[in-house]
């Protein structure tokens, strides 16, 4: 049976999400101090953004992005066209996750006077389009990482095909390889290659890494734009159920 997403079983704070989380804090300094030198503004979008803190206290992503983000103005804005303002938006589809989210987001305001988050009660999907819009206008970090694989093709496709934005996307190949022979899931395995595509795996010996090399593929063949996108980290996929 399938929990719900505020489910206190899904929010003890295990390995594999710390390890997510060192991913994305490490990444988002990095990309900050890169683009942060030369932009008045920055956004970060988390489209599965969670309630903001785990069941032993530890923070989640939009806390780690709030807080690395602010950290980050402070040691760039001194100059004169450094980042200004961290634009931060935070979408979550549970409404008892959301309210927590918004109670651990108004705690630390104080504490991050230069980020604007944005916190949207709803389904990442139903925002993609406005987000898009968002990263035409400045450079913008993506952090898309479901419990499932519920993201259209179409979704990543159109976030790539602005040239400032990148992708952290948690692939969640384990789930994918479970489910590969099952009728019941054919659609939604099509909705996120974008086409049948994934079913070339299905008698591959090492299903796992032909599913991600298959999605990988179709995002370079979907525009004529030289992606670059690239696998890492594959036990944090095997890991998360």
């Amino acid at each position: 049976m399938t929990l719900p997403d505020n489910d206190p079983a899904k929010w003890q704070y295990q390995e594999h999400t710390a390890v997510k989380h060192q991913i994305l804090d490490g990444y988002l300094h990095t990309w900050i101090s890169i683009l942060g030198g030369s932009n008045l503004e920055l956004g970060y979008i988390d489209g599965f953004a969670g309630r903001g803190v785990y069941q032993d206290g530890s923070i989640g992503s939009p806390i780690i992005a709030m807080d690395t983000g602010q950290n980050q103005i402070s040691k760039i804005n001194r100059k004169p066209y450094g980042m200004k303002k961290f634009r931060c938006f935070f979408v979550e589809k549970n409404v008892d996750n959301y309210f927590c989210l918004k109670e651990q987001v108004e705690s630390r305001k104080s504490t991050c006077p230069d980020v604007i988050p944005d916190i949207r009660n709803g389904v990442f999907e139903e925002h993609a389009t406005e987000f898009i819009e968002v990263s035409k206008k400045i450079p913008t970090l993506f952090f898309i990482d479901p419990f499932g694989w519920e993201v259209p093709f179409e979704i990543i496709k159109g976030i790539l095909d602005n040239l400032r934005t990148e992708i952290l996307f948690t692939f969640m190949v384990y789930d994918i390889n479970r489910f590969l022979g099952s009728t019941a899931h054919q659609a939604s395995l099509n909705k996120l290659y974008g086409s049948s595509v994934w079913k070339d795996c299905l008698d591959s010996e090492d299903r796992e890494s032909c599913l991600v090399n298959h999605y990988l593929d179709s995002i370079r063949k979907a525009r004529a734009r030289n992606y670059s996108v690239k696998s890492s980290c594959p036990q944090l996929t095997r890991q998360t159920a």
